[in-house]
């Protein structure tokens, strides 16, 4: 069962639950399937890698970021309606994971 982070509400009345432990994960090192020299970092979340090269950075290239999402430093897309969520330790050795919907 998954734990609830937090629930907000967008702008225009939409509620999305946002799941996670809120628990640094380290940041791993290996070379992921279509890398054939360069190791990649990633986290482990739910038993499967995340590899940081597929989250895209929030808020990168001056675009429209909703006001629930600030927290965050990066998002990858799982679904029409969802999405992963990662939150960078300063030093960049940890992430915590998150699922929206």
């Amino acid at each position: 069962m998954r734990r609830i982070y937090k629930e907000v509400e967008t702008e225009n009345g939409t509620k999305i639950k946002i799941y996670g432990s809120n628990k640094w994960i380290k940041i791993r090192h290996a070379k992921p399937d279509w890398s054939k020299d360069e190791y990649q970092g990633y986290v482990m979340y739910r038993k499967r890698r995340f590899y940081l090269d597929n989250f895209l950075r929030i808020g990168y290239g001056g675009g429209y970021v909703p006001k629930w999402m600030k927290e965050f430093d990066g998002q990858a897309d799982s679904t029409f309606f969802s999405c992963y969520l990662i939150k960078l330790s300063e030093d960049g050795e940890a992430a915590k994971v998150f699922f929206a919907m």
